[in-house]
């Protein structure tokens, strides 16, 4: 048994521009943070990982916060279906790098071989089809949970990873805080004795889906897109809603309930 160790030891240390580390960072208030991605052979000319990211919703603002500022990346492209939530996050990325692009369709960033990875921040339908192309096309991936939407596309995944020899990481940023992290050596430890029993609190759960009148598609989104691999249905402002209270969420086509997304860390 180790002795327990300092706050200052249980810190993390620092890592080479080569490593990948699987334990992110969470600030102490919360923001979430994209770890170190790297290759095992050199990016650039100047050795930084360029990175595109794909979903600029809520999750990806942390994100975008982190690369824009990490000295080893490049955030050099963003990706959305919608209009305004793209042009408003390549403007903030044009304040590091005026030369960043914005996308419609993620194919676009899948055909630049100068990008070297990317995070997908969209919802759950879309996990899977993106990763695997980036994969395919020479990219790593840093993935928000849930990795993908079914058994099936978790081998398909899986084979991917393995096929290309990409690095995969899912953004399960509970396991990757400090707190967490301390967490785990204390019970390795055996500090608190020996551990027979974990309870697990979600907070609750989404509203039950539910059915929504037909809408007209505003112009500002691309809703054929947005729905990607699931089946059709109606617009509703509502359907396409990015809100950690429900949105699009809520509904089995695009999201899971509240009890299997904060599963996927706490597990």
């Amino acid at each position: 048994m180790n002795p327990a160790p300092s706050l200052s030891q249980l810190t993390t240390g620092s890592s080479s521009r080569r490593s990948f580390i699987k334990t992110g960072l969470a600030t102490a208030a919360g923001t979430l943070l994209f770890p170190y991605i790297s290759k095992s052979n050199p990016i650039g000319a100047n050795n930084r990982v360029r990175m595109a990211l794909i979903g600029c919703g809520g999750i990806m603002e942390g994100h975008m916060g982190w690369a824009r500022s990490h000295p080893g990346i490049e955030a050099v492209a963003v990706c959305d279906v919608k209009t305004s939530k793209r042009e408003a996050a390549l403007a903030k990325l044009k304040e590091k790098n005026p030369a960043a692009q914005g996308y419609l369709y993620y194919g676009e960033i899948m055909a630049r071989s100068d990008i070297d990875a990317v995070i997908v921040g969209t919802p759950d339908n879309w996990h899977a089809a993106i990763s695997i192309d980036a994969m395919r096309t020479g990219k790593d991936v840093y993935v928000e949970k849930p990795m993908c939407y079914s058994l099936n596309e978790v081998a398909a995944m899986v084979e991917a990873e393995r096929r290309y020899g990409r690095i995969v990481q899912v953004g399960s940023q509970q396991r990757s805080s400090f707190s967490f992290r301390q967490a785990v050596d204390i019970v390795r430890n055996g500090w608190i004795g020996e551990i027979t029993e974990i309870h697990v609190d979600f907070h609750g759960d989404f509203p039950p889906e539910m059915l929504l009148p037909d809408e007209s598609v505003p112009e500002d989104i691309d809703y054929d897109r947005w729905l990607g691999p699931s089946p059709w249905r109606p617009y509703n402002k509502t359907r396409v809603l990015g809100s950690y209270g429900g949105g699009w969420r809520i509904f089995w086509d695009y999201g899971f309930p509240q009890k299997r997304r904060l599963g996927s860390p706490s597990f």
